[in-house]
């Protein structure tokens, strides 16, 4: 938070109101550089950074309507990339670029309505430094004017143009005012013409896209590895159609947000606030990622599974000790896949709370937090009941993850028995061979960590390569 801005126009709880929104990472981005921008739009207005919200989001929407307009001249000309097409696009001052894509389609009448806005009331001020002309019309109520020799003092009536110490220092609040109308319809903006262009994309990819195929892409790897160059990153020229992207193997959230410390230490901070859903997605995306790299894609291609998978391993940690498979009573159920109507709680979580929050933002149905210092999980035709201490218990499991040592580096450092007392107080005897083959874990996950080079650095690699490899698992 920019201190200043707090000075003049503080607002206890308009950032924390931001933090436990549903400003959720660009999930898919059109590409890199409109992911990139979006993050950096997203992150500045959840710290309460503004003006810096508000000059990113008028790169981002800049940005997003020019790649759009790319991708369409990138179909029509059946895949082939023309610099001097997109030198064109992209030397564009936003005007001419909302009204192209307006005249081919790529944007509705409303939604060229909306950039039009942007442009005039917003974009073009800003983006130039100057003060919003709307702001120097504004008139301010409350200020009172005094003559310090009369002693006289009456209501000041005038414009903000009329005086350049109160447009300066208002400047501030129509900032903060701008900002909360300004993030988020860039943001939806972004969402739905970035999505217009993807599906066009890979419908063209679908039926005349590049056959490239994976022995042809592993052919070219290893002739780079040949020649001795290790790529951390490779761009195709197209898709192999085994690797087409679905609905289903789109990137998700977890693909491009934050660190799982930053997503642990946000929903702690909800707690804090009484926001228990806010704090359970937080907590959820950080379990979805840290099962990630417990088993990649490699291992296990489908997130759902990574998961469930992974949770059900550390079902026991999550019960303190106390269970090690915990079953959740749904008549709703599908008896092919649960003929007792009995769900794994792994499977509770990740269709009826992940997936919820994720896909739909916000909580199934109607869901109560009970305050009950233990694991309470009921699944009821009308109402789903949890307790605090679920989200309390999945911080402590995502912490004391021996793939996130990296994340929580203090916990690395604890003594195995003391680790033994914080996972399951007095029933650690109970668990030896949990203890056990976690340290094994831990060992395997110290040993492919890249050490620092001469300069201090870490280079660039592999993500830790063998975390999910089925022989370090422990048992469950």
């Amino acid at each position: 938070m920019n201190h200043f801005m707090e000075g003049f126009y503080p607002c206890d709880d308009l950032v924390r109101r931001r933090q436990a929104s549903r400003c959720l990472p660009l999930d898919p981005p059109l590409d890199s550089f409109t992911a990139y921008l979006h993050e950096e739009m997203r992150q500045c207005y959840l710290n309460g950074l503004d003006h810096a919200a508000i000059l990113a989001a008028c790169a981002l929407i800049d940005s997003a309507v020019k790649a759009s307009i790319y991708v369409e001249d990138f179909v029509s000309a059946d895949g082939e990339f023309k610099a001097e097409d997109w030198d064109k696009i992209d030397a564009l001052e936003f005007g001419p670029a909302i009204n192209l894509a307006k005249s081919r389609g790529i944007v509705t009448k409303d939604e060229h309505e909306k950039l039009e806005w942007l442009r005039v009331h917003i974009r073009n001020p800003y983006m130039h430094g100057e003060t919003p002309p709307w702001s120097k019309e504004f008139v301010p109520d409350g200020v009172m004017i005094a003559d310090l020799q009369s002693g006289e003092a009456k209501e000041w009536k005038g414009k903000l143009r009329d005086d350049i110490t109160l447009q300066r220092r208002m400047r501030l609040v129509a900032d903060r005012n701008a900002c909360c109308e300004v993030v988020p319809l860039v943001d939806g903006l972004v969402r739905v013409i970035g999505k217009r262009a993807l599906d066009k994309l890979h419908v063209w990819r679908a039926k005349e896209g590049d056959k490239v195929t994976s022995d042809e892409i592993k052919a070219a790897l290893d002739k780079m590895l040949d020649q001795g160059f290790v790529p951390d990153q490779m761009i195709t020229s197209g898709i192999p159609d085994e690797l087409m992207p679905t609905a289903a193997a789109l990137p998700s959230i977890e693909d491009v947000t934050m660190s799982i410390r930053a997503r642990v230490e946000d929903s702690q901070a909800l707690m804090s606030l009484g926001r228990a859903d806010g704090a359970l997605l937080s907590t959820l995306v950080a379990v979805a990622a840290t099962s990630r790299k417990r088993y990649p894609k490699s291992v296990e291609p489908e997130d759902g599974k990574a998961f469930t998978r992974f949770l059900g391993e550390e079902m026991r940690v999550l019960t303190a000790g106390a269970i090690v498979n915990v079953n959740v009573a749904y008549r709703g159920a599908d008896p092919a896949k649960y003929p007792d109507r009995l769900m794994p709680l792994q499977d509770v979580l990740y269709k009826f709370v992940r997936c919820a929050l994720i896909h739909e933002g916000g909580l199934p149905g109607q869901v109560e937090f009970i305050p009950v210092n233990g694991l309470r999980f009921q699944v009821l035709p009308d109402k789903l009941i949890l307790t605090q201490w679920l989200i309390q218990r999945l911080h402590v499991l995502v912490q004391h993850a021996p793939e996130n040592i990296d994340e929580f580096p203090e916990i690395a450092e604890v003594p195995a028995d003391v680790i033994g007392w914080v996972l399951f107080g007095p029933r650690r005897p109970n668990h030896a061979d949990y203890l056990a083959a976690r340290e094994e874990r831990m060992k395997a996950v110290k040993a492919s960590l890249v050490p620092l080079d001469a300069a201090g650095q870490q280079p660039l690699s592999q993500h830790v390569q063998e975390v999910g490899d089925p022989n370090v698992r422990e048992s469950s």
